[in-house]
Order: C-alpha cells, then structure tokens, then sequence
C-alpha cells in the first residue's frame, strides 16, 4: 500500500510564510499560507491514496481538526526539520501494509495529481524518488519500507540552496537507485508568488483567489 506524509504548520500570524510576510504582511501571509495547506489538502483527496497530516506543534491537534477536519493526524517529533521527517516515515514503515511512503509540504499548492502518481510509480523499481524545486530544497522524497535510510536526513543545511544536492550524496553514497521527478516552484518569496501566479492565471483554487481577492500582486 501507498502512502502519503503531508507536513503542515498550524497556522499562527507570524509563524508561517516569514519570507514572504515581509512583502505581503503578517496578515496576507497566513492567509495565503491557509488556503496553500487547503489547496493541497483537496488534492491530496482526490488521489484516492492514504496519507496522514503530521502537524506542529504538537499541542494544536484539536485546532487542527476544526480547521482541516476529518483526518488522519499524528504530531510531528524531533528537534529539527531533518529529524522530524525522519521520524514521520519511521512511523509510517512500522505499518506493515505500507510498502511506499512519500513526505510533502505546504509550500507548492499547485502539485497535479499526476506528479504523486508518478512519484509512486518508480518504486516499484527503484529505491527512492525526489523531486527537485527551483530553490535547491526538494518538494517531495519516497522511499519504499526496505530502502528507507534516516541517514538521509543527517546534516543537512536546511533551508538552503544545498539541500537537494546534499541528500542526492547521501542517497547516491548508499547506492541508492533514484528516481528523479521534474523541477516544481516553493512559495516562500514575493517572486516565487508572482511566478505561481503567472503559471495559474487561468486556474481556479483557493489560493489563486485569495491572491486576486486581496489584490496582493496589484
């Protein structure tokens, strides 16, 4: 079985979208950032693929509930980016029905359907799967349960432009068979939210009208 690990941040004014909040505002920011979180959330429905919301902090479940609603939530551990992640496909594997698992944040709300099913399909064959962003992170990462490393997400300097670079040495160093998906665009900054806004003119979402509801790019 398939499975999909879905990061998100509650959203509290001043804590999320920090970059881009210093173009757009507070306000505007976790706005946005809601409707990114719902945006992908629907899609993620409509995949028909199990997946599981891991949540910070820990202490806002009930919150979470209201605001997403009926799903499955488990409270994201660790002391940093790497270490959480590590521990939410620690926690997946322990299923034994999961075969596949991939992580996915709330950072790239226009994600097709097609680019999860294509992240899954590789690993039938290979070992793990990445999906590059323009920024140098990476907006997705799979493995199945027998190929899963944690080493993957050992020293890495999150939040740069080495973060892609330095887990394909990490996964190329364990011979690790990979699977690269196409390039896809985070929003964290005021011109990664124009370019988004560019390629999605013509789209209809929750975060597209909010962008033209509050004139942000105006």
């Amino acid at each position: 079985m398939n499975h999909i690990i879905f990061f998100v941040k509650y959203p509290e004014k001043g804590k999320v979208k920090t970059r881009l909040a210093k173009s757009i505002g507070d306000e505007h920011a976790l706005g946005l950032y809601k409707c990114m979180v719902e945006d992908i959330l629907a899609m993620l429905k409509d995949t028909g693929i199990d997946f599981t919301i891991f949540y910070s902090p820990d202490d806002k479940e009930n919150e979470l509930k209201e605001w997403l609603g009926d799903n499955k939530f488990v409270a994201q551990q660790g002391k940093d980016l790497g270490e959480k992640m590590k521990n939410a496909f620690t926690f997946v594997f322990k299923d034994d029905e999961i075969k596949n698992a991939i992580i996915i944040g709330s950072d790239s709300p226009d994600i097709p359907e097609k680019l999860i099913f294509e992240a899954f399909d590789p690993l039938e064959k290979n070992e793990a799967v990445i999906g590059p962003s323009f920024d140098g992170g990476y907006y997705l990462l799979g493995f199945t349960k027998q190929s899963f490393i944690p080493e993957v997400f050992n020293g890495i300097d999150w939040s740069t432009e080495k973060v892609f670079e330095q887990t394909m040495k990490i996964l190329l160093d364990h011979n690790k068979k990979v699977s690269l998906l196409q390039r896809w665009a985070d929003i964290d900054t005021i011109d990664e939210l124009k370019e988004f806004a560019e390629k999605n003119k013509n789209k209809e979402s929750l975060t597209m009208q909010y962008i033209k509801d509050n004139k942000l790019l105006n």
